[in-house]
């Protein structure tokens, strides 16, 4: 119900919004996103008491997930290009039971730091890419890192000066003992 009230907001945020000019892009920038994601193909493994050790694991699946606090810091380096150091994933918890047969909970994260390129391909639309650290944790003490890649693009539904309010899509897989595809649907704030 949540998520179908949150895209009814941004539909009648963006049905009102004003007719664009082009937005003077230029210097530094900081983007910030929150989302739904969705994360896939990671293998955890949590090991219930009560099964004698057999662990119990969890992957091979889609979760829903928070595509958590993303953001990005940088500066335009064109008129329509801005490097940027990204920080994008999404998280979602386990279950499994302790040895008291207590029923415990683990965050289950995904997510990239990447350096990255965006680039406004119109005056509402804008892409990036970018690659660097990517990291899985369980929250067990057995976190992964490897490489990170990032693919993402936005609708840019209000802008106002230095400001523009974006609706976009982020994938930030990490690929290394495992990979795992996190994908986010996200509501963003940039400063240009």
């Amino acid at each position: 119900m949540r998520p179908h009230l949150l895209f009814c907001a941004f539909l009648c945020l963006a049905m009102s919004a004003p007719v664009a000019h082009a937005q003077d892009r230029g210097g530094f920038t900081l983007l910030g996103t929150l989302g739904y994601g969705l994360q896939s193909n990671g293998v955890i493994t949590v090991y219930d008491y009560y099964y004698y050790g057999e662990p119990r694991t969890y992957g091979g699946g889609t979760y829903s997930s928070w595509a958590g606090l993303n953001l990005g810091i940088g500066g335009f380096i064109a008129k329509d290009t801005a490097l940027m150091l990204r920080f994008s994933g999404t998280s979602f918890t386990a279950k499994y039971i302790d040895e008291y047969r207590a029923e415990k909970e683990t965050d289950v994260v995904s997510g990239v730091m990447v350096l990255g390129v965006q680039h406004w391909i119109q005056d509402r639309f804008n892409v990036e890419a970018g690659a660097g650290l990517g990291i899985f944790s369980t929250g067990k003490n057995d976190d992964e890192s490897g490489l990170g890649l990032m693919l993402g693009g936005a609708w840019s539904f209000y802008q106002h000066k230095k400001l523009s309010l974006q609706l976009g899509i982020e994938d930030a897989v990490f690929a290394g003992d495992t990979t795992v595809n996190s994908l986010g649907f996200c509501f963003g704030v940039q400063l240009l």
